[in-house]
């Protein structure tokens, strides 16, 4: 954007996989891709692209994906599936460490869920918000800040997701992996 501002021109729509509204991220505050680099982040935000749409961190914890996926995934028998069940049983493995995925035999996956909105942009319940980064508190350094009341207008307004349908995103994440090349 600081080399070519026009870029902004060519995005139609442009999906974010950063921030937290209630979820805990890197810091009580923060979450880890926002927190790496608030700056660029706040420049992402007050540009101008069309239109911006955040997966949240809040996003990704409401449709963790279990072990019964990984079966799901396995019994299509494509070697897409098949590599993303075992990848997907490595990151049950990693998220043993919190209590709540633990309870679960669940992980979130972030990343496929940024990638399942742009094919399916209903995967996701969306808010528009006013969003600002905290650029200058070394305390919540990195978080990001919403504003949903229409009279808070600080921030750019961008589409929010909060929320994402389990069941369809895990749905789309089967029948997209299981239609590959066998």
């Amino acid at each position: 954007m600081a080399a070519d501002p026009a870029v902004t021109d060519a995005v139609r729509r442009l999906v974010v996989l950063g921030g937290a509204y209630r979820q805990r991220g890197v810091t009580p505050h923060a979450e880890r891709n926002v927190w790496c680099d608030p700056e660029a982040a706040h420049d992402v935000f007050t540009g101008a692209f069309r239109e911006i749409l955040l997966i949240t961190m809040d996003a990704t914890f409401s449709a963790p994906l279990t072990g019964v996926d990984v079966t799901r995934l396995r019994s299509t028998g494509t070697p897409a599936a098949q590599t993303a069940a075992d990848l997907l049983e490595e990151r049950i493995a990693w998220y043993r460490r919190d209590e709540a995925m633990l309870a679960l035999n669940a992980a979130p996956l972030h990343d496929p869920l940024a990638v399942a909105c742009l094919v399916d942009p209903g995967v996701v319940d969306v808010r528009r918000t006013a969003v600002t980064v905290e650029r200058t508190d070394p305390v919540t350094y990195g978080a990001t800040r919403f504003a949903f009341s229409p009279d808070s207008c600080a921030g750019s307004v961008v589409s929010v997701a909060l929320r994402a349908h389990r069941d369809r995103y895990v749905d789309l994440l089967v029948r997209t992996l299981g239609d590959s090349a066998r």
